[in-house]
């Protein structure tokens, strides 16, 4: 919902996160794994868009 009026108005999004499946036996949708690997991406990014070497 967000992205959409962002982009409404003429500002650029990126959409992007772990993809969720079926429920393992656990109830989980997305394993830690997974979760650990995406936010490895996100802070990485973080710190090349704040210029952090």
């Amino acid at each position: 919902m967000v992205l959409r009026v962002l982009t409404r108005y003429g500002i650029e999004t990126v959409n992007y996160g772990p993809s969720s499946g079926p429920r393992d036996k656990e109830g989980e949708k997305v394993s830690i794994k997974t979760l650990v690997d995406i936010t490895k991406i996100y802070a990485l990014t973080a710190a090349q868009l704040c210029g952090v070497q």
